[in-house]
């Protein structure tokens, strides 16, 4: 037992410690210590920014081959640009690491949020740019609005999951002080399916904010009349994306797996897991609230932007 206790402490330290870099990576601007890496960022962003906009300029030039090598540098892009800030990472991640959830269901949620950014970007620079004949820079300005309102809808779900925790408190203190016998926990009772409310309000918060680089992708396409080739282009960084999002997902639901491995035969029984899991919903609601508070007051008096 003591043994048990001991990785399990061991393996909940180590996963505090992962949330707590992660945290930095999605809001950085927040930690000054970070100045540096953010500034290297912004620079190594801007450069695949400028590799893009090269790529859709050689496939004006050289049709077919150069557009595959568009294809395939939007892929990596989506892959390693999904890496740094934003793409629901933190939210997808603490949501499976705090429900019980399969990873089915986690992945799916990883790729139709990345999917959404790709047909957010498509739509504002259809709208934006196409339909009503702003500039770019209107256009930047629209996706920023954009993002926004994604980092209301973070902060809103966040107080959500909180009160959908509190009441699995009172729920499980009420059954505690009323019951004899042993019953499951809610975690035990209750399938591992992904309620469609939760599932398309997150996929709503994080697809509603569109992809910097899709963005880019799709004015350079329109501008040189290469609306299919940009649109192709998104996809395969919505795909990229969807890659390195999944495989955090991935290490949320094992992760959360493990915990509830090294819970059992615990001497607080069934009763003790709910408790533990329903106050890690409770904390998860917590982070996803001020991260999306934190996001939303970053972004005000911000004029610039990684696109431009």
């Amino acid at each position: 037992m003591k043994a048990r206790t001991y990785y399990l402490a061991v393996f909940l330290l180590i996963l505090v410690t992962g949330f707590f870099f992660l945290f930095m990576i999605e809001i950085p601007q927040y930690f000054t210590s970070l100045t540096s890496i953010i500034s290297e960022m912004r620079l190594w962003q801007r450069e695949l920014h400028q590799s893009l906009a090269t790529a859709v300029r050689i496939t004006q030039e050289q049709s077919a081959g150069a557009f595959w090598s568009l294809v395939g540098l939007s892929f990596l892009y989506g892959v390693f640009h999904a890496a740094g800030p934003g793409h629901g990472k933190l939210i997808i991640a603490t949501y499976l690491a705090t429900h019980k959830t399969k990873l089915k269901k986690g992945i799916v949620l990883s790729f139709a949020s990345a999917a959404l950014q790709g047909v957010t970007a498509i739509i504002t620079v259809e709208i934006t740019v196409r339909l009503l004949k702003l500039t770019i820079a209107e256009a930047n300005s629209t996706a920023q609005t954009l993002e926004r309102v994604s980092y209301v809808l973070i902060a809103i779900i966040g107080l959500i999951f909180m009160l959908a925790a509190f009441r699995r408190f009172l729920h499980e203190h009420h059954n505690h002080d009323h019951c004899n016998h042993s019953h499951l926990p809610n975690h035990e009772r209750s399938s591992d399916k992904l309620p469609i409310v939760n599932f398309f309000s997150m996929v709503l918060s994080i697809g509603i904010r569109p992809c910097t680089g899709s963005i880019l992708v799709l004015i350079f396409a329109t501008i040189l009349k290469l609306k299919v080739a940009g649109i192709v282009s998104v996809m395969a960084i919505s795909f990229g994306t969807a890659i390195t999002v999944s495989t955090l997902a991935a290490l949320a639901v094992y992760a959360r797996a493990t915990a509830e491995e090294l819970l059992k035969n615990m001497p607080t029984g069934n009763i003790g897991i709910a408790y533990f899991f329903n106050g890690a919903a409770l904390v998860g609601g917590l982070i996803i609230f001020l991260f999306g508070a934190a996001l939303f007051l970053s972004t005000k008096g911000i004029n610039d932007h990684p696109i431009l």
